[in-house]
């Protein structure tokens, strides 16, 4: 698992749906989109968006930084960055501390 910060709360993401993690960069914002989607960046010549999991749940936000990454989920055909506080690295995660997924990010 990838375990990655929000909000100074610590949550995992199965390293088989992560393609890489990356600093962000360059952010460009759109205008009339959600507000939990920052904006996008180019990756490799790829147009990805970053979605904001701290907006989209309501959490304490705390600005950006050059410290903040973007964690980049392959499922099946689509790609999106996800923003986090920090990445910790991969650990295994035994099963007891695993939590149930939010009904809201089923496949994830």
């Amino acid at each position: 698992m990838l375990e990655f910060s929000l909000a100074y709360e610590r949550y995992a993401l199965e390293t088989s749906m992560i393609r890489e993690v990356l600093p962000l960069r360059e952010l460009t914002p759109l205008p009339c989109i959600p507000p939990f989607i920052l904006g996008i960046i180019n990756l490799r010549g790829q147009i990805l968006a970053i979605v904001d999991l701290k907006r989209f749940f309501n959490l304490p936000a705390n600005g950006l930084s050059d410290l903040n990454k973007v964690i980049v989920l392959r499922h099946r055909r689509l790609e999106v960055g996800i923003l986090a506080d920090a990445v910790m690295g991969v650990r295994a995660i035994p099963l007891l501390e695993v939590q149930t997924q939010l009904p809201t990010l089923e496949g994830l």
